[in-house]
């Protein structure tokens, strides 16, 4: 059976479209922005003390820098196993129906490589609640797959492996407490975690406000896509039998 190229080029781009992922720059007006009115409210109290490589806990919420910053690290060196963790607060009660965390491990390209046990976590967990008990919303494994690395060559906004972009649909959530944990990871090299951003939306990430298509770094397609792309196929294979009998 022979296709035209138009007709093939059509099913293509259809299951390219099905299968694109997501990628959220970090941004300093969501809702979780301190210039948006949102405020911490209290963290761990491990919070970095060497001056020339700290950032401050609110730059995690976009309160004083517009871009990442890679050299900055949030959190002082820890044993493995311990949990940092950063409450904090909406102006007020919000819908939060996706978010994106960005952060990163040492740079994997120095001399000698260095991977998730330099500056990385391993587990991610977000609760929310009423500022006093938490419900746990959403966790993540940041090195799936073992090799070390949290392989941001996989995102679309930041290209290197050492770069982890979390960007997550939930079931929608009305709440105006929020809690952060980052898990301290499986050596002691330095631990003191990179994190950059922590942007909460009121929309998923295709930027609307209807059905989610469920929680994951990368959104799954909605059923109508494949519906749609099978719909295609079907269609190609009777005009393929149709010309054949021609």
């Amino acid at each position: 059976m022979k296709l035209s190229v138009s007709a093939i080029s059509l099913v293509a781009a259809l299951f390219i479209f099905s299968h694109s992922a997501f990628a959220i720059p970090a941004s300093t007006d969501d809702l979780w922005d301190i210039s948006q009115g949102s405020s911490v409210t209290a963290n761990s109290a491990v919070l970095c003390s060497y001056s020339s490589y700290c950032s401050s806990i609110n730059d995690m919420f976009g309160a004083s820098t517009s871009t990442v910053e890679q050299n900055y690290t949030l959190f002082n060196d820890s044993p493995t196993g311990d949990r940092h963790w950063v409450e904090w607060q909406t102006a007020s009660v919000i819908t939060l129906r996706s978010f994106n965390l960005v952060a990163a491990h040492d740079n994997s390209n120095s001399t000698p490589p260095r991977n998730i046990t330099w500056r990385g976590f391993t587990d991610f967990y977000l609760y929310t609640g009423d500022g006093s008990s938490w419900t746990e919303i959403y966790h993540y494994v940041t090195d799936q797959d073992g090799n070390g690395l949290y392989d941001g060559e996989n995102n679309e906004t930041y290209k290197d492996p050492d770069y982890l972009e979390l960007a997550v649909d939930l079931t929608p959530v009305l709440s105006q407490n929020f809690r952060a944990e980052f898990v301290y990871g499986p050596s002691y090299n330095l631990k003191g975690s990179r994190i950059f951003e922590l942007d909460g939306y009121d929309t998923f990430l295709d930027g609307t406000t209807g059905e989610n298509p469920g929680p994951g770094p990368d959104p799954v397609p909605e059923p109508s896509t494949f519906l749609l792309l099978g719909s295609g196929l079907a269609g190609l294979a009777v005009y393929g039998r149709k010309r054949k009998k021609a």
